[in-house]
């Protein structure tokens, strides 16, 4: 709800939620794409975007969902890079043929992951809001009764009406 009602906010923390494959975490992104407005939005990134030298998709978002990350051993230049993005506003861009460039700009960033451990942090890091799921998707179907759930789910995506409900449910929820 923070994040529709308060775009212009730097939430200053990171969503991680690691599940088993094929749970559902991708309707939650798409869903959250529609919600913060898909041109807003960078669902494309892989997890070395977020270091790569040329990230110029920084400067066309302020959603980032990254649907398969994976970080067992990454170098500090990437833990360092990664927190950057989480919790600054002042940022540098180097694209292709020109200088970098230096904006202002806060990111809400989604991460998704298969991993059952997928970062590793210290117990002070308060950065990432880690949702780790251990229920299987098979129970999952099996909790909810209705082997169509996701097929029914992932309509909803489809459907404006059902979208614009869920979007005023978050617009006006009383954080």
């Amino acid at each position: 709800a923070h994040d529709i009602q308060f775009p212009e906010k730097n939430r200053k923390w990171c969503v991680l939620i690691s599940s088993k494959q094929r749970y559902g975490k991708s309707f939650l992104f798409y869903l959250l794409e529609k919600l913060y407005g898909e041109a807003n939005c960078e669902s494309g990134i892989e997890t070395d975007d977020f270091v790569d030298k040329y990230r110029d998709w920084m400067l066309n978002c302020n959603a980032v969902f990254c649907h398969e990350f994976s970080w067992s051993s990454r170098e500090g230049k990437f833990m360092s890079k990664l927190k950057r993005l989480v919790t600054e506003t002042s940022h540098k861009v180097e694209t292709k043929y020109k200088t970098k460039i230096k904006f202002l700009g806060a990111y809400n960033i989604w991460l998704a992951s298969n991993d059952p451990i997928p970062i590793t942090l210290g117990g002070d890091d308060g950065r990432f809001h880690i949702i780790n799921i251990e229920e299987t998707p098979e129970e999952l179907l099996a909790e909810v009764n209705n082997p169509n759930y996701y097929k029914e789910l992932f309509s909803l995506l489809a459907n404006r009406v059902s979208v614009n409900r869920i979007y005023n449910y978050f617009k006006n929820y009383k954080i």
